[in-house]
Parts: C-alpha cells; structure tokens; sequence
C-alpha cells in the first residue's frame, strides 16, 4: 500500500475522540450485516457489509449529523460501491472512513448550505471523491478511528501538529467546489499510478499534497502554499485565480506547471497569477514548462526569500504578461541546493551540481537581482559567476538556448563576480528591451567560450 506506518492496525475498542460516548445505534444499509456496536466518541454511523466498512464522524460537536442522510451501498467481494450525502444539513465538520476492497466513488447532494466537511480516510482504491465545498482538515496524527490508529506523523513532515484532509488509497479523481485546508495523502506503490486528477473548482489549497507515486493534473482554483511532495512524476498543475506560494517538489519529470491571474469582469482587477517568495520548483529529471502570467517575485536577496527552481532540464519558463517581471529569483538547471534551498549543507541539505540546459527564458518586463544559470557550480559555498572574465563558473556542456527579457536586466549589488545575471557554458541566441549590465546570452562586449 505504500507509506509504511502510516496506519498500526490494532483491535477497535475503547476509542475516545475527546467527546462524551453516544448511545448504542443499528443503521441499516441495503446488503449490509447489521451489528450492535458500542460507538466510540464522535463516531455518529456505521454501516458493514462482510469486510466492507464505513465509518462516520462528527468531529465539530455537539452532534449535529444525521446518519440517516449519509447513504452507503456496498457491491460484490468486499466493495463499497456508493456513499452519498443528503439532505438539507451542512454536515459541518463530517469525517468519513471508508475500508474494503475498492471505494466506487463519494458523491456530495447535500440541498442546503454546504459546510466544511473534515476529512476522507480511505484505505481501498478509489475511483471518484466529489465534494460540494471545502474540505477543513482535522488533527489525525495518532487518532483512533475505526481502521485502527494512526501514525503520529501521516504525512511524515515531521510536523505532528498539522491538520490531514485526506488519507487515501490511489484515486482516479478528487474533485472539489471549494477549497482543501489540510494535507492530502495519496498511498501507492512507486511505479503506479497514485492519483488521475485532483481539482478545486473556487477555492486553493493549504497543506501539502503527497504521492508515492505518479500524479496526472492538479488544478487549483486559489493560491497553492503547502508543499507538494510527488514521488513519481507529475504531468501538470495549473493554478489559476491564485499566486504559487509554497513548494512543488517531484522526483521525476514536472510536466507543464502554469501559474494564472483572474481578472474580475466588474473591477477589471487581476488577482493572482504570481509566484511569490519562498516558492520552489524542484524536478529530479526535468521540468518540462512553467508560464507565469504575472511576475516571479522574492522579497529579497536573503536565500529564504528568493524564489527558485531547479531540475536538470528546464524546458521554457515564460513570464508572459505585460507587466511580468522576475525579482530576486534563482533558476538554476543542473543545481540540486539539498533540503534547505540554501548553498552549502551537508545531509539532506547538500548541494551537488551538474550540467543543465534550459530550452528558453521569456520575461517581458525586468529581471532584476536574479540569477538564471545552466551548469552553474559553487567553490567552497559560493557562486562566484565570474561575468566578464571567463567560463569557470559553468560546467561544460551547460547551455542556454535563447532568450528575451523585454525590460532591464540590472542588479544592485555590482561587482565583479556578483552572483545575477544570466549565463551558461554555451549560450544561444537572445535579446534585451532595456539596459543589460552582465552577461546576456551572446554579446559581443563579452568573452563567451
């Protein structure tokens, strides 16, 4: 199933969720056995059929679920075919654990106002999770629910504090009208397929989204600022109406990543669109685009406050809109700066550098304090990129094939050595609205190799 220890199974009884026992309740579901059970804390339904089980929870109390408008239907050999929500409560704080052979899908027709469900345990495959509102999250590290009891740490961040919005087996789709407010844990084996499709329709995402495996889209109606851990590949994220503010990290290959502004009709204000600082783009194998249609933007030189990306293959990164400019940013194509995004470390905090190739750089506007480099390397912890003298600072091999900045490309810092600028050990063709004061891609006031 992957991500060992994240459950330890154990006898179910004697459970407490922090609030009083409920009495002893029969709920009938078609097909289901029926069984006297002497509820645990929280827990407002509970529905079996042979080795298929649900569970409800009302993780907001007092109780305010009616299990009667949560419908469960099982299938053949083991599965849960079908659970619907009805009915004209909010079900604020519902939480929902589901064990069998496979999970049909989890549809939402609640009739009234939509409150914010908790979250989805589901240890069986999934085909389909659908969701009319938000998802709020709720504190599951260690909590005893009816599968058994839960790692201290689910998505292993070493955070034992933060909230879990689903803890689920692979899933063909996940789909939601509002927003995620909490980690999502998708289990699988490498080489699988974790997840299909995972959407927000109005709302973002704060929590991180972890696959062991393979990942195909991820739309985010809002702002991304959780960290996305994929330990496959990942073959899109759009956001769109939001900013990037957290992490995407993936081991394989990073797919077409795209980052949109809204613009209001009445307004006529933009929202959204921007990576902002503290944003990181990691690929272990390539990262095959990125459109940003606002601007790529740090708030300072500081390394916690750049934005940066880094893979070994940058195909084309664009920052399209008129007004799109990059500050304080460092693209680096061959450059791995470990777990701390900071140059030196040891551990899991080492830097290793290699050759890189980045396909095209496109910014419209300025380019100001960032460093863009294929093959750039670090002697005792520092880049010092050298600019005008020679090509020691880039691995052979290296190169930039073409690229436009449409403003200026300048920097505060000045000197020689100063570490902005773009450049590689091979750079194609390329161009610059404005003013250049460093090496920009072919010039001939320059000494390229």
């Amino acid at each position: 199933m992957g991500r060992e220890g994240a459950v330890r199974r154990q006898a179910v009884s004697g459970m407490s969720l922090r609030l009083e026992p409920l009495e002893q309740r029969v709920l009938l579901s078609g097909g289901a056995e029926v069984m006297a059970i002497n509820f645990p804390a929280m827990q407002v339904g509970y529905w079996q059929s042979g080795n298929a089980k649900v569970w409800a929870y009302d993780t907001s109390g007092p109780v305010d679920i009616d299990a009667n408008a949560i419908q469960v239907k099982f299938g053949t050999n083991d599965a849960v075919s079908s659970i619907t929500l009805t009915g004209a409560q909010t079900m604020e704080g519902l939480g929902i654990v589901v064990s069998g052979s496979s999970l049909g899908s989890i549809k939402d027709s609640r009739t009234g106002a939509k409150g914010d469900l908790a979250f989805v345990v589901a240890y069986a495959p999934v085909k389909s999770i659908q969701i009319r509102g938000n998802i709020s999250g709720f504190h599951l590290n260690g909590a005893a629910l009816g599968i058994g009891t839960l790692s201290d740490d689910i998505d292993s961040d070493g955070d034992t504090g933060d909230a879990t919005a689903f803890l689920i087996a692979p899933a063909q789709s996940v789909k939601l009208d509002g927003a995620v407010i909490g980690d999502a844990i998708i289990m699988g084996q490498t080489g699988t397929v974790s997840l299909k499709a995972f959407s927000t329709k109005s709302g973002g995402m704060d929590g991180d989204l972890v696959a062991d495996a393979e990942v195909g889209k991820v739309v985010l109606g809002g702002t991304y600022a959780g960290e996305m851990r994929i330990g496959g590949s990942l073959s899109g994220l759009q956001i769109t109406g939001g900013n990037l503010a957290g992490s995407v990290l993936v081991q394989g290959v990073a797919g077409k990543l795209s980052v949109a502004g809204m613009k209001n009709k009445q307004t006529g204000l933009t929202t959204g669109g921007d990576m902002t600082t503290g944003a990181h783009i990691y690929a272990g194998v390539a990262l095959t685009s990125l459109s940003v249609s606002g601007n790529i933007v740090g708030v300072s030189a500081a390394e916690n406050d750049l934005v940066q990306i880094c893979a070994p293959v940058i195909g084309s990164i664009s920052v399209n809109s008129a007004r799109g400019g990059m500050t304080y940013a460092r693209i680096l194509a061959g450059a791995n700066l470990g777990a701390d995004w900071a140059l030196g470390g040891s551990g899991d905090d080492a830097d290793s550098f290699a050759a890189g190739t980045i396909g095209k750089i496109s910014v419209k506007a300025d380019v100001f304090d960032c460093l863009i480099g294929a093959g750039v390397q670090s002697h005792n912890g520092v880049i010092d990129l050298q600019w005008l003298h020679d090509n020691t600072a880039f691995i052979a091999g290296s190169t930039i094939k073409s690229g436009t900045i449409g403003g200026d490309l300048i920097s505060s810092w000045g000197g020689v050595g100063a570490p902005y600028g773009v450049g590689a050990a091979t750079l194609g063709k390329g161009k610059i609205g404005g003013t250049g004061e460093d090496l920009v891609f072919s010039n001939e006031d320059l000494i390229t190799p």
